[in-house]
């Protein structure tokens, strides 16, 4: 701008030079001098109509740098990667998107072969020779390598450069487009852990309704056709069968929704310090009559306070599942055990049963997140759903804190819930 007003500044000097030098020639009659008036003056026009282009040029530099500096915006600044390789993948061109996503600065990635920066490169050239001839409508993924050794993953897509844009000079190229869609595969990964979950609980619901359902359908269909011949000993043992399963499949189902309603949000749940011991005490207390029924003594040495890190509703029913199951598969006359200690910077409540124990391989089908987990009869032919321990499992998870189970088969379980203290 200030070289436009310099250069204006000067032809209107020797515009007034030439005015005046036109003035002085005036004055003469001299052929020789009317012949020099004439040149000056085609001189004079022709400046003038050189300046005139000279603006106008300049003005089309201007219009063209502001546009080289629009593709330049847009090339590098995209939200995806542009690469230019050759027919041998050599990366001979690539936008400051693509060397971000890698990690790295243009020196380090330029004149290399793409295949270098990927992860799982062996079958890449075979495919990439066939990509190269035709590249429209193919789409490929794969895993690139960071600067870090971390990795992204990309979306592969392209088009060819023929050299009637590259120059004659120029063998044709491959204009590659890379999207990172790692978040987009994170996602879709979630997803599929989701819909194995949604799989695992609808077998372990259709498995564990049905059995109880078969009893209740069996013992209903059973005094239909007896009730006339069963004196009242016979229809009392059939009516606490019926009451029996019927209260199992009622927990079931109340365990089943408990573990519909696990908020997978964190942030929604709220955790406040509370006193493990008074849960404990209180549940105790609610679960004496299965424990009677079946002469199983409990001890609970409750001389710690253990304030703890967790949600009320979500300790209770961990704790509850949790000696729930110890009553149902430790026989008659047998012992649960509940200590309570400190370890680290956990509250430690520790359930140790004197029951049949669980196996190694049921114990990792009960909390595998993909296989259906089956139930487990009581020592009184209690009705498991299978679902207690996932509900524990879950729920101390989104306690922040660390689950334990340790099991020998007919020796007895112990389980350990570790929440953050205060």
């Amino acid at each position: 701008m200030q070289k436009q007003n310099e250069n204006d500044i000067k032809l209107s000097q020797v515009s007034k030079e030439y005015a005046e030098i036109q003035k002085f020639l005036n004055k003469s009659t001299d052929p020789v001098v009317e012949k020099i008036r004439r040149y000056l003056n085609e001189i004079h026009i022709q400046r003038i109509e050189l300046h005139s282009q000279n603006e106008e040029l300049r003005s089309m530099q201007n219009e063209l740098q502001l546009l080289q500096n629009e593709y330049y915006e847009l090339y590098n600044n995209a939200p995806i990667g542009y690469v230019v390789l050759d027919k041998n993948a050599i990366i001979h061109k690539c936008n400051i998107r693509f060397q971000n996503c890698l990690g790295y600065v243009a020196s380090d990635i330029l004149n290399k072969p793409l295949n270098k920066f990927i992860k799982e490169d062996k079958d890449f050239l075979a495919i990439y020779k066939s990509f190269f001839k035709k590249p429209q409508n193919k789409i490929f993924e794969y895993e690139f390598i960071k600067a870090d050794g971390s990795y992204f993953y990309g979306r592969i897509m392209g088009t060819i450069m023929h050299n009637s844009v590259l120059g004659n000079n120029y063998d044709n190229k491959l204009f590659l487009v890379i999207n990172d869609i790692s978040a987009q595969k994170y996602y879709q990964e979630q997803t599929e852990i989701l819909l194995k979950n949604k799989s695992k609980f609808i077998s372990t619901m259709a498995h564990d309704i049905r059995n109880p359902l078969g009893s209740i359908i069996g013992y209903s269909q059973f005094l239909l056709d007896e009730h006339k011949s069963l004196n009242n000993s016979e229809l009392n043992d059939c009516f606490n069968s019926l009451n029996r399963v019927s209260k199992n499949l009622n927990s079931f189902v109340n365990n089943f929704m408990n573990l519909s309603k696990i908020d997978f949000d964190l942030e929604n749940i709220k955790l406040e310090v509370i006193e493990q011991n008074d849960i404990l005490k209180q549940l105790i207390k609610s679960l004496e009559k299965p424990t009677k029924d079946k002469n199983i003594k409990i001890t609970f040495q409750d001389d710690l306070t253990l304030e703890c890190l967790s949600n009320d509703f979500m300790a209770e029913t961990v704790y509850r599942n949790i000696l729930t199951n110890a009553i149902k598969f430790t026989e008659p006359n047998g012992n649960i055990t509940i200590k309570t200690y400190k370890k680290e910077n956990y509250g430690c409540v520790e359930i140790t049963d004197s029951g049949i124990g669980i196996s190694k391989e049921k114990l990792n089908e009960i909390l595998a997140e993909t296989q259906p987990s089956i139930s487990t009869t009581g020592t009184n032919n209690e009705i498991g759903s299978g679902l207690g321990l996932l509900i524990c499992k879950e729920y101390v998870n989104k306690m922040q804190g660390k689950l334990d189970i340790k099991s020998v088969l007919n020796k007895g379980t112990t389980i350990t819930v570790s929440l953050l203290l205060e």
